[in-house]
């Protein structure tokens, strides 16, 4: 290697160092991002101890503290930058933010606005829905917010949502149509708990349970025996217990003896003392002698305990004298 190379080698990695040098020294030298954020919000704190507070300064600081943040962690934690939602000052503001260049500012401004529940919310909402072929996550959680605003324009969006190739998208739009007790999307619902994503059918379960059908107990029994998903099977239960279906006994006594998913055999014994049938004593009894799990033989003998005293109250009940209730 000549000398003339090694000298430009050298020059080379001097500029290069240098310029380091200097970000470096302007980093540590002037405020980063979080630092401003923070200065931003202790700033709007001492503006509402001296009632100056105001909701476009509050919903600019909320803009600010979200921005180049992921969405995860923000759903809730950032919200109380927000004062009070029922202020109906901070729709405006915020309605204006979801038109922001930055994706993870409109996703926060949607779920701010369902929040508030305000019905000058509801038409910027609606169409937030409708411009979901961007994949912007704003839609989805704006699917979802649409779901709590009692709102019957919002079903026919929510169908067409409902049916999209975003799976997310599908899952919030058919939980929301159950909160709306959509009628007409109940077929579509009912298809949804074939849906081959998990998040899909669990939503369209919990749909389901929120449009109270009458045959919810027979529906959910039938989706929770071709569920292979963990976590669904946990929560069908819960669906079925809060169902109150004595259909539901011998089908959950069946998942107690055989399921190999420990946490849907522990619900399943919960879900006996919500269905609250004495009926069910027998069978537990049973179950608690071929039970090798101590907590779980615990659980049951539990639960055994609670139908039997509520069996014992109810004899006691029906076998009082009528002339008592007589004046």
């Amino acid at each position: 290697m000549t000398t003339k190379i090694k000298l430009f080698i050298l020059i080379g990695l001097l500029l290069v160092m240098a310029s380091f040098g200097l970000k470096t020294w302007i980093s540590m030298n002037e405020p980063g991002e979080s630092e401003l954020i923070k200065a931003n919000l202790a700033k709007e704190k001492e503006l509402a101890k001296q009632g100056m507070s105001t909701p476009e300064s509050r919903v600019a600081n909320f803009i600010l503290s979200v921005r180049g943040k992921g969405i995860g962690t923000l759903l809730d934690t950032q919200l109380p930058l927000l004062g009070d939602l029922n202020d109906s000052r901070i729709i405006y503001p915020l309605i204006r933010a979801l038109d922001d260049p930055e994706s993870i500012v409109r996703a926060l401004a949607v779920f701010a606005l369902g929040k508030t529940r305000n019905p000058r919310a509801f038409r910027p909402l609606l169409a937030m829905l409708e411009r979901r072929k961007t994949l912007d996550y704003a839609s989805v959680l704006a699917a979802e917010a649409l779901g709590h605003f009692n709102d019957l324009r919002a079903v026919d969006p929510l169908i067409d949502a409902a049916k999209d190739k975003n799976y997310k998208m599908r899952a919030q739009a058919t939980l929301s149509l159950g909160r709306l007790k959509a009628e007409k999307a109940e077929s579509l619902i009912r298809q949804n708990l074939e849906d081959p994503r998990p998040f899909v059918r669990l939503n369209a379960a919990f749909a389901l349970e929120a449009m109270q059908i009458p045959d919810l107990a027979q529906c959910i029994l039938w989706a929770l025996k071709k569920e292979k998903d963990f976590t669904n099977q946990f929560s069908f239960i819960n669906i079925l217990g809060n169902a109150k279906d004595p259909v539901a006994i011998q089908p959950l006594l069946e998942i107690l003896a055989t399921s190999p998913n420990r946490n849907a055999r522990i619900n399943a014994i919960a879900a006996f003392g919500q269905i609250d049938d004495p009926s069910a004593v027998d069978p537990l009894e049973t179950a608690m002698e071929q039970e090798k799990d101590p907590e779980l033989k615990d659980l049951i003998a539990n639960a055994i305990r609670f139908l039997k005293r509520n069996r014992e109250n109810e004899v006691v009940i029906h076998s009082e004298p009528k002339v008592l209730y007589l004046k």
